[in-house]
């Protein structure tokens, strides 16, 4: 979450639509829940959390996301 946080490396910051609106855009929901479960760059699978299941890594994905950008891109849980 620090890398989140800060925004080092580039990671979207909790909440910020201009860092999530362009993931979205581009891959979509799914997709991105996908990178986070499976790591994309620099962040490694999972953020580090080996028993998160990927239903809570779906929950921390909405969590960071606005909820304005949720009701666009985000299938209901």
């Amino acid at each position: 979450m620090s890398c989140h946080l800060s925004g080092a490396g580039n990671a979207p910051r909790p909440r910020h639509s201009e860092d999530w609106a362009p993931l979205l855009e581009t891959w979509g929901f799914d997709q991105v829940v996908t990178q986070a479960w499976e790591g994309r760059g620099r962040m490694p699978a999972r953020g580090f959390c080996q028993s998160c299941s990927r239903e809570d890594i779906e929950a921390a994905v909405r969590y960071m996301i606005p909820e304005h950008l949720l009701d666009e891109y985000a299938p209901e849980p």
